[in-house]
């Protein structure tokens, strides 16, 4: 399991490296439930410039249960963010696992539930409207 105790620091490192102030601060760092590929964490961050929420999605330490890979989400949710045409959190920033020790994506964190938790209460007219809004900003 990623240690949320170092994230912290390991975050704030990367985001230095990624242009953010020298003072940028990590806090708040929580796991996100729901997921069992990836581990999912939210944090704030605050510098003297500003303060964000944002996510962390990141391999877990060892074996996971999936074979995905974290360059590729990176590049495809890259371009989609670069696109702006498709409903998503903006991905920021990608580590190849020397800054977090294992790869992982930064993103906007955004309020609401999840895909899957919305999906699993949703009634018959949304869940016939969710495949079709899928598959439009997929293809």
């Amino acid at each position: 399991m990623v240690d949320t105790g170092t994230m912290g620091g390991r975050l704030e490192e990367l985001l230095r490296r990624q242009g953010e102030p020298e003072d940028v601060r990590v806090t708040d760092v929580h796991p996100i439930p729901g997921g069992d590929s990836l581990v999912t964490m939210g944090f704030t961050a605050s510098s003297s410039a500003r303060t964000r929420r944002y996510v962390v999605r990141a391999d877990p330490s060892g074996v996971g249960l999936t074979g995905t890979d974290r360059r590729s989400d990176w590049d495809l949710l890259q371009a989609l963010t670069a696109q702006g045409r498709v409903p998503m959190p903006a991905a920021h920033w990608f580590d190849d696992g020397l800054v977090l020790g294992t790869p992982g994506i930064v993103l906007d964190f955004v309020d609401g539930p999840q895909l899957g938790a919305h999906a699993a209460t949703a009634d018959d007219a949304e869940q016939r409207r969710l495949p079709d809004f899928t598959a439009r900003w997929q293809g």
